[in-house]
């Protein structure tokens, strides 16, 4: 079918167009966080499949040996994960509450996971965890604003009241997503009002037709002056 994943019409259309904005995310990543060859990173809601560019950190960080990815799929759902990157340590666990002590990590990355997280409460719950194992880290998450929801591809029908976006999704062969457990997008200030009192975020926004397609969230705890997030909430347009 047209919207079908991967092989869809509509996807294969995107292919170029994903494969460049996850690379502009990726060199954010990299200019902001700085990462050195030593430091320990945990890459948390790593998927269950390899292709698109969807395992794009492990694709290009430099220093894979350092990383532990964290997922909910079984774990024979990551056989083809492991083969592409033996180097990367690949757990099972739930974002939410992961089996880390406090600062266990140098580094965290988490790309587009939030929205699949749950309902607000869990949200916060696995911002508040992401920043509890890690000194600092990058979360992404899609907008609620823009107009063309990323998972289905349909416009406009995520701002529909839920029973008849279940239908239209349902009719598309999207029903999966109709659940707000598995999708619950969110606006800017819902995404950065999840984080704690003590930490430094800088915002940045990648856009889409002149509109904010994903926010894009770096934070760092409090106590260093000459971090990227010493000045406080930012924006600028990637």
């Amino acid at each position: 079918m047209f919207f079908d994943w991967p092989d869809g019409l509509a996807w294969r259309m995107l292919e170029r167009t994903t494969f460049r904005l996850r690379r502009r995310k990726f060199d954010f990543f990299m200019e902001t966080a700085r990462p050195g060859p030593e430091e320990s990173l945990l890459d948390v809601g790593v998927a269950g499949f390899i292709g698109r560019a969807t395992d794009f950190l492990e694709m290009w960080y430099p220093y894979r040996r350092r990383i532990t990815a964290i997922g909910i799929e079984k774990p024979a759902m990551y056989r083809a994960f492991r083969d592409a990157y033996p180097e990367v340590r690949v757990m099972v666990g739930d974002g939410a509450m992961m089996p880390f002590r406090d600062g266990s990590f140098d580094l965290l990355f988490s790309n587009a996971v939030l929205e699949h997280a749950g309902d607000r409460e869990r949200q916060k719950k696995f911002v508040h965890e992401c920043v509890r194992v890690a000194g600092r880290g990058f979360i992404t998450t899609p907008s609620y604003w823009f107009p063309l929801e990323s998972h289905t591809l349909l416009p406009f029908v995520h701002y529909l009241p839920y029973n008849i976006k279940r239908r239209i999704y349902g009719w598309a062969g999207k029903g999966f997503w109709a659940d707000p457990e598995l999708l619950n997008l969110l606006t800017e200030d819902e995404f950065v009002g999840m984080f704690p009192p003590g930490v430094r975020t800088v915002v940045s926004r990648q856009r889409l037709m002149g509109i904010t397609a994903t926010i894009w969230v770096y934070f760092e705890h409090a106590g260093n002056p000459d971090s990227p997030a010493s000045g406080g909430r930012t924006g600028s347009g990637q």
